[in-house]
């Protein structure tokens, strides 16, 4: 009986250490949390570029860690889930002397989308990502404060 008992606290210590393993993860993903969107052209285009960081950058300068979340849906549907793959491409990019990450697989929602085609306000565009790279899953919300020049 002692063997048994050795074994099930063996395996709950390993469960509790998985389980706050993935909270800590959980915790730090939602990082990711104010948004830039930037129009995709030439060779990568149509389209437009999410660039989610940790701070507000809307001063037109690269902040690290950020993802580039590269949407070719034309239009942006809303309220409908956005699959990452082979048409709408991801990276994490933990800083600048480093290769951005291509992610494994997710999916994004755009709870709201203003389009600033359309002279509306693109401050109300917000949305859900979960993006699972080979050692980390992103998860949580943004908000987008600022619009790149479309050209």
């Amino acid at each position: 009986m002692s063997r048994f008992v050795k074994t099930v606290a063996l395996c709950s210590i390993s469960i509790a250490s998985l389980l706050s393993q993935e909270t800590k993860q959980s915790a730090d993903s939602s990082a990711y949390s104010h948004g830039t969107i930037l129009c995709l052209q030439g060779n990568v285009g149509p389209g437009l570029r999410l660039l989610l960081t940790q701070k507000k950058t809307c001063e037109g300068r690269l902040s690290y860690p950020h993802l580039e979340i590269d949407i070719r849906e034309q239009p942006v549907p809303v309220r409908k889930s956005i699959v990452i793959g082979p048409d709408n491409l991801a990276f994490r990019c933990l800083n600048p002397d480093e290769s951005c990450e291509q992610l494994v697989t997710g999916e994004l929602v755009f709870e709201h989308f203003e389009d600033e085609s359309k002279k509306t306000d693109i401050s109300g565009t917000d949305g859900h990502y979960e993006l699972r790279f080979r050692t980390r899953t992103e998860r949580g919300r943004f908000k987008v404060d600022c619009v790149g020049i479309c050209g």
